[in-house]
């Protein structure tokens, strides 16, 4: 029997803004991946703490990049739509890293087959604290996450461990709606799942830090209008009792944050999410 030879193409986007020592983690990481098959676009929203200065520093790895403003992360991430040469696509963080120097060389080996029958493959992904001690686990088979709530929305796979196919983004209506400023990714993973179910790996593919734009207090309250929005445009009903809940802890978790200095929140969270690891474990 044949051996088949080919290697899928894996473009990975990343959206920075004056994230200099975020971006550098993230370079070092893939520039140690064992897989070389690999398109890096970068759009920068015109840093000025010397982002741009190292990108250009590192345009051996990185084959496409602009800087310049946006209105976001969600519109950084149409833009890099635009030059995907790959066969699929996964958005990285800046500060985000890969699990290990050879996940993407694990994970191509299951994507070579996934297309037709799946549109998105992902696995796990692995959140750490300060002190890199991991604090959550995200990421599980489809046929027990598809049951589930999370927040004030069904659950989805882990965005930051997701890979869609590249033809995913050949029509309009599959890029990032820019009115949505935290949800964006919550939207594409809907538009995804909602056409075909997803392939899950028991594989970590990211290693974020915990925190991000989703988390404050303020953002918090944006977030629930966002989802309450992408509920009504794909016809999501929660049950009642489930719903009002996890909106309530939401309401108060937002509050608490705005009313107490972020930094104390943060630690007590923080410490409680690794209590909460240690005993799932």
């Amino acid at each position: 029997m044949e051996q088949n030879t080919f290697k899928p193409i894996i473009t990975i986007i990343t959206s920075t803004y004056n994230a200099v020592t975020d971006l550098e983690k993230t370079i070092v990481s893939i520039r140690n991946q064992s897989y070389k098959h690999i398109q890096w676009i970068i759009i920068d929203g015109n840093s000025k703490d010397g982002t741009v200065e190292l990108i250009k520093k590192n345009k051996d790895i990185i084959e496409f990049w602009l800087s310049e403003k946006d209105t976001g992360i969600y519109d950084a991430w149409n833009k890099g739509t635009k030059h995907i040469k790959g066969d699929w696509v996964l958005f990285l963080g800046a500060g985000d890293v890969l699990y290990s120097n050879k996940v993407l060389s694990d994970i191509s080996f299951y994507l070579i087959d996934a297309f037709p029958k799946y549109n998105l493959v992902y696995g796990k992904v692995d959140v750490v604290n300060d002190d890199d001690v991991s604090v959550a686990d995200w990421g599980e088979p489809w046929e027990l996450l598809k049951n589930k709530t999370e927040s004030i929305r069904i659950a989805l796979p882990p965005h930051p461990g997701s890979f869609l196919h590249a033809s995913f983004f050949n029509e309009e209506k599959y890029l990032f709606p820019t009115n949505l400023k935290i949800a964006g990714d919550t939207h594409s993973l809907m538009k995804a799942v909602k056409e075909k179910s997803p392939l899950f790996l028991p594989i970590y593919i990211d290693k974020m830090l915990f925190g991000g734009v989703s988390t404050t207090g303020k953002n918090l309250l944006l977030i629930i209008k966002e989802l309450k929005l992408i509920n009504q445009e794909f016809n999501v009903k929660l049950p009642f009792f489930i719903y009002y809940w996890n909106l309530s802890k939401i309401y108060i978790k937002a509050w608490v944050n705005i009313i107490f200095p972020e930094k104390i929140i943060g630690s007590l969270y923080n410490i409680f999410l690794k209590v909460k690891y240690k005993f799932k474990y």
